[in-house]
């Protein structure tokens, strides 16, 4: 049986919250759910390895979510530098390791060890 997952980011503003994944980081949008015009629900991914469904749909969550991703050395690199060339703010941490942190409009944040 084969699984796929993808994390929840809970966020006040869908759409700028596809602004900031995929104007900013370099998510693809892979989906849009939306109400009365208003966009409720993406779906945008990095790769094959890294999905997210960004939602306004519980705003008691919103900012709580935490993705720790580990990638090697020329692909940390290479997001790094992505980062940089777009404006991202990344701040150092610790989780078990050095890490890089980015965090989204609405709080939540990406955990990248430093390989």
């Amino acid at each position: 049986m084969s699984w796929m997952a993808s994390t929840l980011f809970f966020v006040r503003d869908v759409g700028a919250a596809i602004d900031f994944y995929v104007g900013r980081l370099g998510f693809t949008l892979n989906m849009r759910y939306e109400e009365e015009g208003k966009a409720r629900v993406a779906g945008v991914s990095r790769g094959d390895g890294c999905a997210l469904l960004l939602t306004d749909q519980w705003p008691d969550k919103v900012g709580a979510g935490v993705l720790y991703t580990a990638l090697g050395k020329e692909d940390f690199d290479r997001a790094c530098a992505e980062f940089e060339a777009n404006g991202v703010a990344v701040e150092e941490g610790f989780w078990g390791k050095p890490t890089l942190i980015v965090t989204d409009p609405a709080g939540n944040q990406i955990y990248f060890a430093r390989p």
